[in-house]
């Protein structure tokens, strides 16, 4: 005999297929705090009319990304720029978070040019940054369409790599810590003043019973 384990209802109402398009173009160049995101918005309909001053909203999301995400030519082995222990983060490390948002007309040839200032990332961390731009048209029907790009926190990153095969570090022993200067397309910088701080952490396991 069947049995049944669950059931569910739901409605599917009518598909309304959209009459015109988004499109969002910026160029794929990585930036830095302080710089300015410009992004060319156009909408136009399916039959090649252009949408005429139509409304517009849009936003900027920034995301932080992880260390490994960070993809530098020719810098194998090195930590690069901010990072830590996955457990250390409070769990707000990796939030995308609304950085500037607005409304706008389409001008008569369905076009608009965006421009938005870029603040540094958190914690000195690389992030990636999507602008959304939706278009809403008289039946108010809405279309969205997005642009990325990755926000660098400054115009290089310092990156440090211990020398050796030990993956543990010995009392007594010293330790040789090779240190670079790189900007996002792996070129080295020269001339540049790094400090450094050695930090011991300790980690204590208790059992009870």
């Amino acid at each position: 005999a069947w049995t049944e384990l669950a059931s569910a209802s739901y409605r599917v109402a009518e598909y309304w297929p959209p009459e015109f398009l988004v499109t969002v173009a910026t160029d794929s160049a990585p930036r830095v705090a302080g710089d300015t995101l410009r992004a060319n918005v156009e909408s136009r309909y399916l039959f090649g009319a252009p949408m005429a001053r139509a409304a517009l909203s849009w936003s900027v999301r920034r995301t932080p990304l992880d260390p490994w995400a960070l993809d530098i030519p020719n810098t194998d082995g090195y930590e690069i720029g901010e990072s830590g222990w996955w457990w250390e983060n409070d769990g707000t490390a990796n939030a995308a978070e609304v950085t500037a948002n607005g409304t706008d007309t389409l001008d008569a040839a369905g076009r608009l040019v965006l421009r938005t200032a870029l603040a540094a990332p958190p914690k000195g961390r690389a992030a990636r940054v999507t602008l959304a731009a939706t278009v809403t048209d008289v039946n108010r029907q809405t279309v969205t369409s997005y642009a990325s790009t990755t926000l660098h926190p400054a115009a290089f990153y310092v990156g440090a790599k211990p020398q050796g095969d030990e993956y543990f570090w010995r009392a007594g022993v010293a330790q040789e810590i090779a240190v670079i200067a790189v900007r996002p397309d792996g070129r080295r910088v020269l001339g540049v003043a790094v400090r450094g701080t050695v930090v011991r952490r300790e980690w204590h396991r208790v059992q009870r019973t």
